[in-house]
């Protein structure tokens, strides 16, 4: 992982993990329950949660233009969440997804109360239809194999993000451009 300041102020994090399959074949299982994630500090929440029942007053928007709950379960490049901070200013975390990764671009696993994950493997929770027994957004999640992924024996892949942190709100035409150099990187 490389951290870097950039020269407006802002923060990127540069992370690549590789999994590899040294003990035998590996299958990942089919859920919607995120690869990788974060949460996001309470008062950036859309909604209130178990811990900050008020919630707080951020938003979060796709690179296809989804926001709020109806970016939950889409694909997208980058998603941020974005919204007051308690100092007054703005803050917006963006994660975006490399090209270079599994069944780019991945699906967002992304909801009002602050959960924040990337997720190629949740195929049966993100595509399923209206009157399939695998309900979307339900969070029943594992019941479904279209999205298992198996690694076999002395394989490995690579996954890489970029997580951007501005004190600023997203701006789609300024983040595809950081996706764009983000996607040429090695």
């Amino acid at each position: 992982s490389v951290l870097t300041a950039l020269p407006s102020g802002s923060r990127q994090l540069d992370i690549t993990v590789k999994l590899i399959a040294s003990a035998g074949e590996v299958t990942f299982r089919d859920t919607k329950e995120g690869t990788f994630a974060l949460r996001v500090a309470p008062w950036l929440a859309v909604t209130g949660n178990k811990f900050d029942p008020v919630g707080g007053k951020g938003h979060i928007l796709t690179s296809a233009g989804h926001q709020d709950t109806a970016a939950w379960g889409t694909r997208a490049t980058w998603v941020s969440y974005f919204g007051p901070d308690p100092q007054g200013g703005t803050s917006c975390i963006t994660m975006m997804d490399h090209p270079s990764n599994l069944r780019h671009p991945t699906w967002w696993h992304v909801r009002d109360y602050g959960l924040f994950a990337a997720n190629p493997f949740g195929i049966s929770d993100f595509e399923a239809s209206p009157d399939s027994p695998i309900k979307k957004g339900t969070g029943i999640g594992g019941q479904g194999t279209k999205g298992n992924f198996v690694l076999a024996a002395g394989q490995s892949f690579t996954q890489r993000y970029l997580i951007l942190l501005e004190r600023t709100s997203p701006d789609a035409a300024r983040l595809n451009a950081a996706f764009a150099t983000f996607a040429k990187s090695k």
